[in-house]
């Protein structure tokens, strides 16, 4: 069910070539040297820490060519292009980190830099959408109500757990089953397990059909620090479709989190699917916005 790889994608701004690292290990001792003793040369660098991410801003240096960002003391990234921003991602939730950052000329020497200690927040909170028209699924589909919490696993780490609210009860929707759990094979649709009954309430909120699936699983699962996509195969009339559900979160900029709740699969499936009507959804994406 849960794919092993994804510890590597949550993290994958943290894998650095060892030949990089120790290529530059050296230079980068000079550079805190340097700037230890020349506190001249430190300017100031804008920092905007957010939920799993760092916004970096900073005024141009005279004569820099290179921006070497590091986070903890491990390099991250060298801006060439010009910039003068740039955003850290899949960071992990409520964590305090140390920025370093250098400006330097075409002959990699040290112009200026800045350090900057800062603590990135979480996800948590509810979201809510409003159905704003009267095309509301025979009155199932009024509104939606997520709320998130940030979790550990002993061997994932940090996720998060979202859970639907329908008539004042809370249904655990992601992840439907515990990360750590043996692989599920094919549940029944009726099924007396929690995981089905919460799948199915879920499901029969969307489902603009009949048409009632006669098993289902959760065959694949990818999460980043800022989305979330989950595959479900279900099948029906000896059948087998897929669907993959998309929870992604992001700070509008008013600096509100918004949660975008999507699903996606062949035609054939997302035909009975249940999509956004109002207005500010162009593909049938549903957006909720924190709740505040």
């Amino acid at each position: 069910m849960f794919d092993k790889s994804i510890k590597a994608e949550m993290y994958t701004n943290f894998f650095i070539d060892k030949g990089y690292r120790i290529k530059h290990s050296l230079s980068r001792s000079l550079f805190f040297l340097v700037f230890l003793f020349l506190p001249s040369l430190l300017f100031s660098l804008d920092v905007k820490p957010g939920p799993s991410f760092i916004d970096l801003s900073w005024d141009a240096v005279e004569d820099a060519v290179y921006y070497d960002i590091y986070i903890d003391n491990v390099f991250m990234a060298r801006i060439t292009d010009g910039s003068t921003s740039y955003c850290i991602r899949n960071l992990d939730y409520n964590t305090k980190y140390s920025i370093q950052f250098a400006a330097r000329n075409e002959k990699n020497e040290n112009l200026s830099a800045s350090f900057a200690d800062t603590e990135t927040t979480n996800w948590d909170g509810t979201y809510c959408w409003l159905n704003t028209t009267d095309d509301d699924n025979d009155g199932k589909m009024k509104e939606i109500v997520f709320t998130v919490r940030t979790l550990e696993d002993p061997l994932y780490g940090q996720y998060l757990e979202i859970n639907s609210i329908q008539d004042g009860t809370d249904i655990r929707i992601f992840p439907l089953f515990n990360l750590s759990d043996p692989v599920s094979g094919w549940i029944e649709y009726d099924d007396d397990s929690l995981q089905a009954l919460c799948y199915r309430m879920n499901a029969e909120r969307f489902n603009t059909s009949s048409i009632k699936p006669s098993r289902w699983r959760v065959s694949r699962v990818v999460m980043l620090k800022d989305e979330i996509t989950a595959t479900i195969e279900t099948k029906a009339f000896g059948l087998t479709f897929s669907t993959d559900t998309t929870y992604t979160f992001e700070v509008d900029e008013d600096g509100r989190k918004v949660l975008t709740f999507s699903t996606d699969g062949a035609k054939v499936v997302t035909g009975f699917i249940f999509k956004n009507p109002n207005s500010d959804s162009e593909s049938g994406e549903f957006i909720l916005l924190e709740k505040i």
